[in-house]
């Protein structure tokens, strides 16, 4: 069970800054069927309760508490608004932690243009943190995640169970969780959001939802998106083609011009949205679901806590519900005007003999009264709280000690130095001759620094010989300043998520097919013209002469280097028992295709069902009979072990499939020049030995399948050229008409 804050009624704890988890309850109660789960999203409550109300200063103190009483009167209200039969069993109130998360090492403009809180606001955070414990609600908040990943991981679990769950809030990023078990509560308007008022909003069902925000973006969380799509085109579109890998698949079928090419050259910005928006239900929860059961809390610490906040109003609603005299409860000494924020906190009143202090009950007659608000509660914050808060969150930053390194040049040091932004924190770690600091010399520094390779395939693949030859080569260079670690895609994400790792600075560098940076530079598609290299030495004149270098100088501005240029073997087509000599055979088969508008619009041309399936999931696809058929190469073949499922290999040799080393273009830029140089030449180098190897690895693997059994024929190139002219006109218009020409100029 995870650590929980101790909580005792008769000790506050003192206001010094908020608590990672939420206070243990009383008991724990597993959630089951016919169990309710009420989930509240703090952080709206926090900000709709500082703008609902007017500065209020303590009139003690000056101390600003617009917010926290607003937070009070909605938290009250909420409570004690809930009708007999929706009770919740189990409930607790859900703050956003002011750390990074995941997505903004995903996409580091996520939520950036945000402003600051407001200076006023900002030490009010702890006082409604203190004033949840006091209401006796679990308060949670969870480094690296936000509030709504939170709320989904415990509505999924809930669902899992056999309850229901009420969302409250109104967030349109949560409305991606209402099912028929899940519903949302917009407390402000007193109106219950399900799947209907989802559909009336973003024009589909909440589970299609994420795929509209991919593609409309979200400007206030700085959400790209989609140009020149919003939510009511979005919808369209994903009604039309099911969801965004199949719209983005097909996009070339698109009749309008202008929103063809925006999704063809925006498509990695589209799946980076998707990822921004879809909230994580697979959270590791520090505080167990069964945890936030219901249970029977102290008024009269509530009552101790609205004393010392001076809510004058909200003080009396509470003490007349409870049928407690407030005069006979001291207020919390811990929070009231004075109150050290390193003191110990102060016991609390001792509870009233015959009160039960259940705020779930029906109330106690009572006068109403008219106030809106607390006038006498009349800021000016704490800066040592926040101070303290800080340094201890400093305090508490991770060191991995494993993933030093030694740096033993200044170039290094530099180099370290200037990629010290795009880390956020750094550590160092220096050794002395002796203990005296006023007559000790510094004998060593040790720095953290990691670099990262990928390469597309399995580690059996012929490349992974390549990649590791090439770090070792720029180790060599850099006389051990660089260190680079190798991994394949399956290690480190699916192929697709590659480019954005490149893009964000998780990947250093990676050597990737044509087809997939197609997605995000359409025009590299030129390369993959089906049919367009009679043979290896026309693909790579082509691409070593003065097209290629020109086709890597756009790549900057999408914020990666094109280094050099490599090959993975020609892409042929291979099925579990159909033959495909002829262009005409190819009707009807269901086939896996690369990434890329180009290879979709290939083989629907020659009339099969191309369909995305990724590179991990193929075997398993060819095996139940998913699908009939691959378009790859054998020698990735061999390494995924898709020959074990294949009978027939026709050597279409449709596509060169070259590849290209890149390197993170935020990465490079912050390395020392001199790195940066032993790098590219390493790459350079790197070109002809992954050619040599690729196509030694190809030959070998063909007299392989041979011996297996497996059917190997060739293919009648001329028809599938001719059957397959219309491609070329169709993306003639994308790719650009003189590019077009001029690589046809030097084919072959």
């Amino acid at each position: 069970m995870p650590k929980t804050a101790s909580k005792d009624p008769a000790k506050p704890t003192p206001n010094t800054a908020p608590k990672p988890v939420a206070a243990k309850p009383v008991a724990s109660r597993a959630a089951a069927k016919g169990d309710h789960i009420f989930l509240v999203d703090g952080s709206g409550y926090i900000f709709r309760a500082y703008h609902a109300l007017p500065p209020l200063n303590r009139k003690s103190d000056g101390l600003q508490v617009n917010a926290v009483l607003g937070f009070c009167n909605m938290l009250w209200k909420l409570l004690r608004d809930m009708p007999e039969d929706n009770r919740p069993t189990h409930l607790a109130i859900i703050f956003d932690k002011s750390e990074i998360t995941f997505r903004n090492k995903l996409y580091p403009d996520y939520k950036a243009h945000r402003p600051p809180a407001p200076d006023d606001l900002i030490p009010q955070f702890a006082l409604i943190r203190e004033a949840v414990r006091a209401f006796d609600l679990p308060c949670l908040e969870q480094a690296g995640f936000e509030a709504d990943d939170l709320i989904a991981t415990y509505a999924r679990l809930a669902t899992e169970r056999g309850a229901t769950t009420t969302i409250v809030s109104s967030d349109k990023d949560l409305m991606q969780l209402v099912t028929d078990k899940v519903v949302m509560y917009d407390t402000m308007k007193d109106r219950r959001i399900g799947i209907p008022e989802v559909i009336e909003k973003f024009g589909v069902p909440p589970e299609k939802v994420v795929e509209v925000q991919a593609l409309a973006g979200d400007s206030t969380d700085n959400v790209p998106g989609v140009p020149g799509i919003g939510i009511k085109t979005a919808a369209q579109l994903i009604i039309e083609y099911g969801d965004l890998d199949q719209l983005l698949f097909r996009a070339t079928e698109i009749k309008q011009p202008k929103r063809r090419e925006a999704l063809l050259e925006n498509a990695e910005k589209a799946r980076i949205s998707r990822q921004l928006v879809l909230l994580d239900d697979k959270v590791d929860l520090e505080v167990p679901l069964d945890d936030l059961a219901v249970h029977e809390p102290d008024s009269r610490r509530l009552i101790a806590f609205l004393k010392a906040m001076e809510f004058t109003t909200l003080t009396r609603r509470v003490a007349d519900y409870a049928q407690i005299d407030p005069a006979n409860v001291d207020a919390d000494a811990s929070n009231k005007s004075g109150a050290s924020t390193k003191s110990a906190a102060a016991d609390g009143p001792a509870k009233a003999a015959g009160s039960s202090g259940d705020l779930f009950a029906s109330p106690a007659p009572t006068a109403k009264s008219g106030s809106k608000g607390d006038k006498s509660s009349s800021f000016k914050g704490t800066p040592a709280a926040l101070t303290e808060a800080h340094a201890d969150a400093m305090r508490k930053l991770p060191f991995d000690r494993s993933k030093y390194q030694t740096i033993r040049s200044i170039e290094a040091l530099q180099a370290w130095i200037a990629r010290v932004p795009d880390v956020g924190h750094f550590a160092i770690e220096v050794m002395s001759d002796q203990i005296d600091p006023m007559q000790a010399e510094i004998s060593g520094i040790a720095l953290a620094l990691a670099a990262l390779m990928v390469y597309p395939d399995t580690p059996s693949h012929p490349f992974m010989g390549v990649a590791l030859r090439f770090a070792d080569k720029v180790k060599e260079k850099t006389d051990g300043g660089v260190e680079i670690q190798v991994y394949t895609t399956g290690q480190l994400g699916s192929q697709v998520n590659m480019l954005t790792g490149m893009q964000t600075g998780i990947v250093d560098l990676c050597c990737h097919t044509s087809g997939f940076i197609q997605t995000l530079y359409p025009k590299f598609m030129v390369v993959d013209l089906p049919f367009l290299f009679k043979d290896a030495a026309s693909a790579e004149r082509m691409l070593d002469g003065e097209i290629g270098p020109k086709l890597l100088e756009e790549l900057p501005a999408k914020g990666i280097y094109g280094l050099s240029y490599a090959h993975f073997g020609w892409r042929v087509t291979s099925t579990t028992g159909r033959s495909l000599a002829t262009p005409a055979e190819a009707k009807g088969m269901k086939i896996r295709v690369q990434p890329g508008a180009i290879y979709a619009a290939m083989f629907n041309r020659l009339g099969a069902n191309p369909v995305q399936v990724d590179l991990s999931e193929v075997y398993l696809a060819l095996s139940q009979g998913a699908i009939e058929a691959i378009e790859t190469p054998m020698i990735s073949m061999a390494a995924s072990k898709h020959d074990e499922v294949i009978k027939v290999i026709t050597k279409t040799d449709h596509v060169y499939n070259p590849g290209v080393m890149m390197a993170s273009k935020r990465k490079l830029d912050g390395l020392a020049t001199k790195y940066q140089q032993a790098i590219r030449e390493a790459a350079h180098d790197l070109r002809a030995d992954a050619r040599a190897t690729i196509a030694r690895a190809s030959e070998e693997t063909e007299a392989r399948f041979v011996k297996q059994g497996i059917k190997i024929q060739g293919a009648d190139r001329t028809a599938y050229r001719t059957a397959l002219q219309p491609v070329y006109d169709q993306f003639r218009p994308t790719i650009g008409a003189e590019l077009m020409d001029a690589v046809l100029s030097q084919a072959g």
